[in-house]
């Protein structure tokens, strides 16, 4: 099998540092059969939960149709606001669906958070519509950073958080080459590349761009009603709801992070949306170093 990893085995304190409420062992996956050498980043490894070494090679071998629409993310960058754009432009806007009927249906459009290389290889034969959304490193490390501590039960402070980020140690790390990568195939026909920013400057643009990607035609009344449902102050409230009744419903440490990162057919909703952008106290000291990180992304793609 290309795939290989191997176990994470850092120092005591490394090992220490990245562990959370039910998980301990961690490991370093790559794949050894690139499929796209001239386009991605020379780097393939990625960060990953250990109970990952039970399922990567079946996700790998996943079967893809050409009818598929995929939602790749780096973590934090938008995935679930995404998700619900997707999902109302492909079901003709339906506003009245329950969450239970939500959360019970297969949909047609399967979400990830891994790296390139390590998504099923018939992506990239099969050629379903992919839609990648990238948001900015320092938002990205914040939002993150509040996912662990409340979703993970990370019981480090923010400065541990932010160690392990800046050297990759967090779950589907690397950073930079999850951008990189999709970045280099924006214009493959079958991709759309979006970003959390645009999407806040202005969505309806977003949303027209969108649709027309995955062949739906909205007029300028369904755009707008969309993006007025899509915004912070009434999607927020909606999966404030939905969290807080999942979190009551299940109390096994570890078990969220589990059924999101194992499945390509979406089960659960992460935190509510929270515009983070104001939370620039977090980054007194650290500006520089997330800015080159985010520079040097913008450098290999040009």
């Amino acid at each position: 099998m290309p795939i290989v990893w191997e176990k994470f085995s850092g120092t005591e304190e490394e090992v220490e540092k990245v562990k959370y409420a039910g998980m301990e062992e961690f490991i370093i996956a790559k794949n050894t059969d690139i499929p796209h050498k001239c386009l991605w980043s020379i780097d393939q490894s990625c960060f990953l939960p250990g109970f990952f070494r039970d399922s990567i090679e079946t996700f790998y071998n996943f079967e893809v149709r050409p009818d598929d629409v995929w939602l790749v993310t780096f973590p934090k960058s938008g995935s679930t606001w995404t998700q619900e754009m997707i999902w109302q432009i492909c079901n003709n806007l339906d506003y009245e669906r329950t969450n239970n009927e939500y959360e019970s249906e297969t949909f047609i459009y399967l979400e990830s958070h891994l790296q390139a290389p390590l998504l099923p290889k018939q992506l990239w034969t099969v050629k379903p519509r992919i839609i990648y959304v990238a948001r900015h490193i320092k938002d990205v490390a914040i939002s993150f950073y509040h996912h662990y501590r409340n979703i993970h039960h990370f019981s480090g402070n923010w400065q541990d958080f932010f160690d392990i980020f800046m050297k990759d140690r967090v779950m589907f790390a690397p950073y930079h080459t999850h951008v990189y990568n999709f970045w280099q195939m924006r214009n493959e026909e079958n991709i759309l590349f979006l970003t959390y920013e645009e999407m806040k400057r202005d969505h309806p643009s977003v949303i027209r761009k969108t649709a027309h990607f995955l062949g739906k035609s909205l007029n300028d009344e369904q755009i707008s009603e969309l993006a007025d449902y899509l915004s912070f102050s009434k999607f927020s409230r909606i999966f404030e709801e939905v969290t807080e009744a999942l979190l009551k419903s299940i109390n096994i440490p570890g078990f969220l992070t589990e059924i999101h990162a194992y499945g390509p057919v979406i089960i659960c909703r992460s935190l509510p949306l929270v515009a983070l952008d104001t939370n620039r106290h977090f980054f007194a000291d650290k500006e520089a170093p997330l800015e080159a990180q985010q520079q040097s992304i913008i450098h290999l793609a040009t």
